[in-house]
């Protein structure tokens, strides 16, 4: 029964993860501007692959250490881009993904992995949409942590990175040096589905506002 929520869970989230990455309105419904932002072609490639990698549990596994290098190069993109503390947020709500208990505990074999990869794998123009949208995201980007901390704290589950994970901002060095060294730390309790289905309502609520404007994230 708990696997089927869990799963629940995931479908049910999973087609609006897919919106707000690509910025596209859910239903193919138009913007405030009489537009759609992305193509409806573009939504379905998008949830086909994100279902086929995150959904089915018969596909060939990813390589965390692929997806661990990926995530460090991101990072450093953000660095590079003077935008480190959107590169702090999303490495924080990485660290959030990878010690998840419903992840780690999940029957699925690398399922937070899995996430990061299709998070990664789908962002589209990320870094440009931040600097022609900054206000609105920098305010998205305050309201998420908000949320993040709300949740974590009522749950006792710590959302702040280690030192190993946040070098990659603040280290002398943008190599990619610590890889092997990084373990996710372990919670300290463990979430319930309803603790999670309320991280992901609070999420869709603040980025809802998304899909009346043109920016995307």
């Amino acid at each position: 029964m708990q696997e089927d929520e869990r799963q629940k869970v995931i479908d049910r989230n999973l087609p609006h993860l897919v919106c707000v990455l690509l910025g596209t309105p859910i239903d193919d419904k138009k913007n405030g501007n009489g537009q759609v932002l992305v193509d409806p072609a573009i939504f379905h490639k998008c949830l086909t692959y994100a279902r086929c990698h995150i959904a089915d549990p018969n596909v060939v596994d990813c390589d965390p250490d692929e997806v661990w290098d990926t995530l460090n190069h991101f990072l450093m993109r953000f660095c590079i881009e003077n935008l480190s503390e959107f590169g702090d947020t999303f490495n924080q709500l990485a660290n959030v993904v990878l010690n998840h208990p419903i992840c780690m505990n999940h029957k699925q074999r690398n399922i937070h992995w899995r996430l990061l990869d299709f998070v990664l794998s789908v962002n589209y123009k990320a870094f440009v949409s931040i600097r022609r949208n900054l206000p609105e995201m920098e305010q998205k980007r305050r309201n998420i942590l908000e949320a993040l901390k709300m949740t974590t704290e009522s749950s006792q589950v710590d959302p702040k990175v280690t030192n190993n994970t946040k070098s990659i901002a603040y280290s002398e060095s943008v190599r990619v040096t610590h890889k092997k060294r990084q373990k996710p730390k372990s919670p300290r309790k463990k979430l319930t589905p309803d603790q999670i289905q309320r991280l992901c309502d609070e999420i869709r609520d603040l980025t809802s506002a998304k899909h009346n404007t043109n920016g995307t994230i």
